[in-house]
């Protein structure tokens, strides 16, 4: 309010019998400044956990990444992530330029992408560009983008990748990746090349975190009688090694988690089963 009346004043001074229509065009010009600034810099992510498990990333559903793991590591995963789409718009990647990765035995080079797809069940008549993974047992097809509003569904995409050996030159196969699939199965795109194995996946972009959050207990709770959510609340633990914290807290609706620049909202949950 004081800030208000300063500026107030200044208008005064300045533009006489017009003070008031300038400080009103002015907070107009703030708001859409301000709801600018936030569109252009802020990033909007996706943390989605089950109960009883601990995650240390969130997800970016605008964009998607072709991520290879080696998974011939006892102790830790090594994942290598290129952009296929950043914020819904197509990268050169997936319009065909070849991932050439150094500590990579092979090269990658997506054949056909769909930023939305749907799969169906692939028929000895079926032409599938697929040889290897799960690509011979289904077929992805171009499907509609989903407009946003359709129940809060987003985009799945799927790719066609070939892979080719760096030495000799080989096709190592063509896969099918996509994200209809949960990343988690790496197995069933999985590569073996220069003594090691590598899982192929097309997933939502990972933002990876020095802590980890885990749920510990989620719950709804609805108007009498009704089966309508007045409430939705989760327990979590947070974790941070490289700080040294480690407590519980309980986020709903108007109470987000807030920790080392970040807020955590309560979006919703989904009953598994």
């Amino acid at each position: 309010q004081i800030a208000a009346l300063v500026l107030l004043a200044a208008c005064v001074l300045l533009f006489r019998q017009r003070a008031g229509n300038v400080l009103l065009h002015g907070g107009v010009a703030l708001m859409m400044f301000g709801e600018f600034f936030v569109s252009y810099f802020a990033a909007e992510q996706q943390m989605t956990l089950a109960e009883g498990q601990a995650v240390s990333y969130t997800r970016d559903i605008r964009s998607v990444e072709l991520a290879i793991t080696t998974l011939s590591l006892a102790d830790r995963d090594d994942v290598v992530a290129v952009p296929t789409e950043t914020k819904g718009r197509i990268t050169h990647f997936a319009r065909g330029k070849t991932v050439d990765l150094d500590d990579l035995p092979f090269l990658v080079e997506v054949v056909r992408y769909y930023r939305n797809s749907k799969l169906e069940v692939a028929t000895p008549q079926s032409s599938n560009p697929a040889t290897m993974g799960v690509g011979p047992r289904f077929i992805a097809e171009e499907a509609p983008p989903q407009s946003g509003v359709q129940g809060g569904k987003v985009d799945l995409a799927s790719a066609y990748v070939e892979v080719t050996d760096k030495k000799s030159g080989e096709s190592l196969g063509t896969y099918l990746l996509t994200q209809h699939f949960s990343s988690a199965r790496r197995e069933l795109n999985t590569v073996s090349a220069g003594g090691a194995d590598y899982g192929l996946a097309l997933r939502f972009k990972r933002s990876y975190k020095p802590y980890r959050i885990t749920l510990l207990d989620v719950r709804q709770d609805d108007y009498v009688g009704t089966a309508m959510a007045r409430n939705y609340s989760s327990r979590v633990r947070l974790r941070d090694p490289s700080r040294n914290i480690d407590f519980e807290t309980t986020i709903w609706r108007n109470n987000p988690l807030r920790y080392a620049g970040e807020t955590f909202y309560q979006r919703g949950y989904n009953v598994d089963g």
